[in-house]
């Protein structure tokens, strides 16, 4: 018998241990083989029928490349050629149907020869499964408790946490970050005239036009019910009010009413590194409130029309 059951490896009691063994390992809930050189399958034992769908006898001359998905293909096979015997855990999927694949944990030592590999699997599709909706849940968790669940945007907890990072590259590269704070005129005319519902598909347009104005490395947060904070990296002033202006002054419809908007804007330049996320947030409120006493005839707030009116 190949590997470490053939003669002269055994006890006295050499045949009926030999029985013993292949009996334990053939009814074994795990998958035993030994594979030679190029990783092809010399003998087989265990549950590859139950787990894979294929008895040990399928497998024999076939390789372990075929039964194993892409992703981990290549990773397994260099794995088990390394594998000492130690208890280190690979993990692989390996094939049980057409488009079907079973995760396995595989672990191996060398055969006596030097060549080939003495391996071992047992199916952990269900923990693999489990992991993974842990994974699921905690980022679900996460993205409750860092965006607000009306518009997607970032929540004032993320925006905090974004400050402090975005500071901390600040005094690394000495570029001065920018923050705009948008305060939407008159919001309250709207759910007013059309009501909160409409007012909240209202914020939803809002908050994708300003999604798609921006970079994907800006981040933008709603940290009050009509206003918004957005943090930028390696930004021009002029040219990010101009893509504020062009992101909010299209007109857009709500059932049978057209609304304009207009907003306040603030810009506050972070030049002191060492601000806290509550002082930059502060400085750029402070630039809108000035900017918004110090004229407001381009800024007509928000209008509701009958649509085409």
């Amino acid at each position: 018998m190949p590997g470490g059951l053939g003669p002269g490896r055994v006890p006295t009691a050499g045949v009926a241990w030999r029985a013993d063994a292949l009996e334990y390992l053939t009814s074994s809930s795990e998958l035993h083989c030994i594979l030679d050189g190029e990783m092809r399958f010399r003998w087989a034992a265990g549950a590859w029928a139950s787990v894979l769908g294929k008895p040990p006898a399928e497998l024999l001359g076939s390789s372990l490349a075929e039964l194993l998905h892409p992703a981990e293909r290549t990773s397994l096979v260099e794995a088990l050629r390394g594998a000492d015997g130690s208890a280190r855990e690979y993990l692989a999927r390996a094939r049980c149907g057409p488009a079907s694949y079973r995760w396995l944990s595989w672990n191996g030592r060398p055969d006596d020869s030097g060549r080939g590999v003495i391996a071992s699997a047992h199916d952990v599709s269900a923990r693999v499964e489990r992991q993974g909706q842990l994974r699921k849940d905690l980022a679900e968790a996460r993205k409750a408790a860092t965006h607000d669940p009306l518009t997607g945007l970032a929540n004032t907890v993320l925006l905090r946490e974004h400050l402090v990072l975005t500071m901390a590259r600040s005094a690394r590269t000495e570029l001065p970050p920018l923050v705009l704070f948008v305060d939407l005129d008159g919001f309250k005319c709207v759910n007013d005239t059309l009501g909160h519902s409409a007012g909240d598909e209202a914020l939803r347009i809002i908050a994708g036009r300003l999604s798609e104005a921006f970079r994907p490395s800006d981040l933008i947060a709603r940290i009050g019910g009509d206003e918004f904070v957005i943090v930028l990296e390696n930004a021009n002033p002029a040219s990010v009010r101009s893509r504020l202006n062009e992101a909010l002054g299209e007109p857009f419809d709500i059932g049978d009413h057209t609304i304009r908007l207009s907003a306040a804007v603030g810009i506050a330049v972070l030049t002191d590194p060492a601000i806290t996320p509550e002082e930059a947030i502060s400085s750029a409120d402070a630039q809108m409130y000035m900017a918004k006493a110090a004229s407001r005839k381009d800024r007509t707030g928000i209008r509701v029309s009958p649509r085409n009116a």
